[in-house]
């Protein structure tokens, strides 16, 4: 399980760096790229959440992954938005997704890693705010730096919740290493 969240983790922040990339795209292909991008998000997040034991540890990530999924759907059935419709649909799930994402890090309080789903929340919430007063980036730019930071930052807490530390020194699995 731990290889699968750090490839997993992996695979966001490649998403993200690709992302990041989004403004020397096409206009057009912007919300297609960001829209595969969510959707493959919006499953891997479904998929998570159902490795749950119970539906209280399940519920954020699946809902989590109908949002992704939903903001994907509306990006490829609609790709010649204009950006500031592209930049208002991705600012509103960059809250949603940010707010979420703290709530399943206190959720996952016990296991290690928990502190960098606060922070990858956070960084999701003061990207759709700096998006949405137009800083650092204004435009089409504004979109793919918006989906970049938030796909490095779910890559980065993918990575760290179970990463090297979440496992004892004899390489058995602590009594707070709970599946999600």
């Amino acid at each position: 399980m731990d290889r699968h969240l750090t490839s997993l983790g992996a695979r966001f922040a490649i998403g993200g760096c690709l992302a990041l990339m989004a403004p020397w795209v096409r206009i057009v292909s912007l919300p297609i790229s960001i829209g595969v991008l969510q959707i493959g998000a919006g499953l891997l997040f479904v998929a998570f959440a159902f490795e749950a034991q119970t539906l209280g540890r399940g519920l954020v990530p699946f809902v989590l992954g109908l949002v992704s999924l939903v903001t994907g759907v509306c990006c490829l059935i609609w790709p010649s938005m204009t950006p500031v419709t592209l930049i208002a649909l991705l600012a509103t799930y960059s809250i949603l997704t940010g707010a979420l994402t703290a709530i399943l890090g206190v959720q996952l309080r016990p296991i290690k890693g928990w502190h960098g789903l606060l922070v990858g929340g956070g960084i999701a919430l003061l990207a759709a705010v700096g998006v949405w007063f137009q800083f650092p980036f204004r435009g089409p730019s504004a979109a793919g730096f918006l989906l970049g930071a938030i796909l490095l930052a779910t890559g980065g807490w993918l990575v760290g919740l179970r990463g090297p530390e979440s496992r004892s020194s004899a390489g058995t699995r602590n009594d707070t290493d709970m599946s999600i």
